[in-house]
């Protein structure tokens, strides 16, 4: 377990530069959850191993059908192509963008992984949701 205290932690990942971290999709940040809390989550309904990978290799047919390659092996001219914002997520996207100062990589990062999720949910169009839970995912590093 770290012992760091908080100012310490704050100053080593200001050593980040934002060029690194605009490269890195997904930032989650977890905490030690006591074995009780998660057994009893595993408990809980949810969808099975089986049910989630049914859901990714759909989500995987889906982008290959659509672009010939995954979301990843996106170029940005391709990404713009495939996107598929709805108004209401393209709005999200512009003030989150402003807001959060996010640079034209980070931006991208966010619309591939929005597109991702919208992939996960059959859906071919990127809601609000989707953008929500992209730049949620970023923000937790």
């Amino acid at each position: 377990r770290c012992r760091c205290a908080p100012n310490s932690l704050r100053h080593y990942q200001a050593r980040l530069s934002g060029p690194l971290l605009d490269r890195i999709d997904l930032r989650v940040q977890l905490t030690r959850v006591a074995e009780s809390e998660w057994q009893a989550a595993a408990r809980a309904s949810g969808p099975t191993t089986a049910e989630a990978a049914a859901q990714v290799a759909a989500a995987r047919h889906l982008q290959l059908e659509r672009s010939g390659v995954l979301n990843a092996a996106l170029s940005s001219a391709q990404l713009a192509l495939n996107l598929g914002l709805s108004a209401a997520a393209r709005q999200l996207l512009l003030v989150a963008t402003e807001k959060m100062q996010l640079s034209a990589r980070a931006k991208q990062r966010v619309e591939r992984v929005a597109r991702t999720l919208a992939d996960l949910d059959a859906s071919a169009a990127i809601a609000p949701c989707h953008v929500a839970e992209a730049l949620q995912l970023r923000r937790n590093g």
